[in-house]
């Protein structure tokens, strides 16, 4: 049996539907899997000026429109990419295990050739990043700090980095820079108390048509049971709380002791409010604990800040 797997065409993109279609062949014997690389709308308008008005929609439409239509059997997404508002008629199931779902603080070279660590940064340094969260957040770690937008995928952010003269730093994800396996790169990765993590940051989610029952058993295999209860958590919080890619919202799930435990927060975009909530749960409450968690920040008043 062959299956066909929809990608996007980035380096980063490459390498994630990589990691699922070795996973596949190594545990189903019998299956090969076929890469089929599709340009999305948000591809077609990095760099461009309108690139920040672009949803998350714009960088899966095309994906999903091939799985609908028979082109592909699954898609394969960064799960921190992957909008509340799925196709009519497919569904979302984490894939593999959960990579460091934190974000990273990457410095500018200093003359002796190391570089810049936070705690280095000038007073009103200029940090670039293109996420309204980790804007926030920024700004809630120092008032003072300058944001620039810094866009592109994460050679080409780096690169923009070095070859800058005004940015002291850039804030990505930790999972892109390990999943990559970008050589000779010093960063620092920021606690979940200074930033919390994107929802679903790090994981990897399959998307398939929900009448495939013989494509579920394929994904069923290559799932991870600790990431699949943190990705529901975290997705039922989205919902709930109604966050979409332009909001200041961070929600992170993980298992200790055998208890599903959740962070999350809303912010101001200049991150002079902070609310945050925190709860626990049976690891088959999850679903439950995600909506009570955005329910909690929503009575807060997070909806004022959306």
């Amino acid at each position: 049996m062959k299956i066909r797997i929809g990608t996007r065409g980035s380096e980063l993109a490459l390498t994630q539907t990589g990691l699922v279609a070795r996973a596949i062949e190594e545990n189903l014997p019998g299956i090969s899997v076929e890469l089929v690389t599709i340009k999305t709308t948000g591809d077609l308008r990095q760099g461009t000026a309108d690139a920040a008005l672009l949803d998350k929609k714009a960088w899966v439409a095309e994906l999903e429109n091939a799985l609908t239509a028979g082109e592909i059997d699954l898609a394969i997404h960064s799960g921190k990419d992957a909008p509340n508002d799925t196709a009519y008629g497919t569904e979302l199931c984490a894939v593999l295990k959960r990579e460091n779902p934190l974000d990273v603080f990457i410095g500018r070279i200093k003359a002796d050739g190391s570089r810049l660590r936070f705690e280095e940064l000038s007073e009103d340094a200029a940090v670039g990043t293109a996420s309204t969260r980790r804007a926030a957040f920024l700004k809630a770690l120092s008032s003072s700090f300058r944001i620039r937008e810094h866009r592109g995928n994460v050679t080409t952010r780096i690169r923009k980095l070095d070859q800058s003269e005004e940015l002291e730093g850039i804030v990505l994800a930790a999972a892109g820079i390990e999943r990559l396996a970008v050589k000779d790169l010093d960063y620092q990765c920021f606690t979940p108390e200074q930033m919390v993590p994107a929802i679903n940051q790090g994981i990897l989610v399959a998307q398939l048509v929900a009448s495939r029952t013989d494509i579920k058993e394929i994904v069923a295999k290559i799932s991870d049971p600790a990431t699949e209860k943190c990705f529901l958590a975290e997705r039922e919080f989205s919902r709930t709380i109604g966050a979409d890619c332009h909001s200041a919202v961070g929600a992170y799930a993980r298992i200790e002791f055998g208890k599903l435990i959740m962070s999350a927060a809303v912010l101001s975009s200049d991150g002079t409010t902070v609310l945050r909530a925190e709860g626990g749960a049976a690891v088959t409450e999850a679903a439950r604990l995600g909506d009570k968690l955005a329910s909690d920040l929503l009575e807060q008043g997070a909806g004022e800040l959306l």
